[in-house]
């Protein structure tokens, strides 16, 4: 063989074993996510910090994904920022959404609006992508799901799945609307400390 028939052969290699250290990362995350006694659930997190964090991050390994966050009027008190939970988990969560909503759209952004409504805080994650068929919605949620359409696209399948979880073990809602070739609508729902 060439050198660069090696070169790509250990190319793929790598790229399998990414793909599995990710897959395995999420393994994990979920089994952590399930068993709420080895989580703080006490602890204050200012989601604000984490949207910013979880943005820097996934721009910084993505150079061509555009996250625009904008805060609503209805934050009117640093204090609507805060939630009680697992700051690790609850980044993992929010990265997850952000990386699907630029990875399926074609201009690789989303638009974050975070809100305070009553007791929670919402944040509405909205792309301009692919989007998910209805029969492909009532699934999404599944372990190793992946929506038809999705095929082509690098991932492992419980991403949402996983984000359902950290969502659901910090006592808020995940709720998801789509419509094939126009975008998804990603809302998250965390009950706020005021």
């Amino acid at each position: 063989r060439s050198s660069e028939e090696y070169k790509l052969a250990i190319e793929s290699v790598l790229d399998d074993i990414k793909s599995l250290i990710i897959l395995s990362n999420r393994l994990l995350m979920v089994a952590r996510s399930k068993s709420e006694s080895i989580i703080n659930m006490d602890k204050e997190v200012r989601i604000d910090e984490v949207l910013w964090q979880a943005q820097e991050e996934i721009q910084k390994h993505n150079k061509n994904y555009h996250v625009i966050i904008s805060l609503g009027q209805s934050l009117t008190d640093s204090d609507h920022l805060m939630v009680n939970g697992d700051e690790s988990l609850i980044k993992a969560a929010l990265s997850n959404i952000i990386d699907n909503a630029c990875k399926y759209s074609d201009d690789h952004s989303v638009d974050i609006q975070m809100e305070h409504t009553g007791q929670h805080i919402e944040l509405l994650f909205t792309d301009k992508g692919i989007g998910i068929s209805e029969a492909d919605l009532q699934k999404v949620f599944e372990p190793f799901y992946r929506a038809s359409n999705a095929i082509e696209y690098p991932g492992t399948g419980i991403g949402l799945q996983l984000v359902n979880q950290i969502i659901k073990t910090h006592k808020g809602t995940l709720k998801i609307s789509s419509e094939l070739g126009k975008g998804t609508k990603v809302t998250v729902k965390l009950p706020s400390k005021i």
